[in-house]
């Protein structure tokens, strides 16, 4: 048995070696059908749902990318590798930007999802100033 854990809400990388695509691929451009040794995603008594995977199938690999609270925003503070980084109102060509700053003063140059490909799981919200709509006022 697995001892992953996710909550429901978190960003993750999963990869399932093995699978195949379906010729039906090239007749739907931005569309992947897959089908491997725990059956065809593509049949009808599956349509519409969440196809599930276990997590101690050696043929899947699940990494957390970031908790359910991602992506930050202005205001927040947040961990990874023990050190703080704080979310920033950055704008960007007169476009709101949320910039994420360490506690040395350096700001991530790219977007907030390009973070979480070079520094991938181990994001721990530490504090989130509740907004006026979370406090129903």
């Amino acid at each position: 048995m697995s001892t992953q854990q996710f909550r429901v809400g978190d960003h993750v990388r999963a990869v399932i070696i093995g699978t195949i695509a379906s010729h039906d691929d090239i007749e739907r451009p931005g569309h992947l059908c897959i089908r491997n040794g725990t059956g065809d995603y593509r049949s009808p008594e599956r349509a519409g749902r969440f196809s599930c995977v276990l997590l101690d199938d050696p043929h899947v690999t699940v990494e957390l990318l970031a908790p359910a609270e991602w992506p930050p925003r202005p205001g927040d503070t947040w961990e990874h590798d023990g050190e703080p980084w704080f979310a920033v109102d950055r704008p960007l060509y007169d476009h709101p930007c949320t910039r994420m700053i360490n506690h040395r003063g350096m700001e991530w140059p790219g977007e907030l999802d390009d973070l979480l490909q070079s520094k991938p799981g181990d994001w721990t919200l530490i504090h989130r100033a509740a907004s006026l709509t979370e406090d129903g006022e």
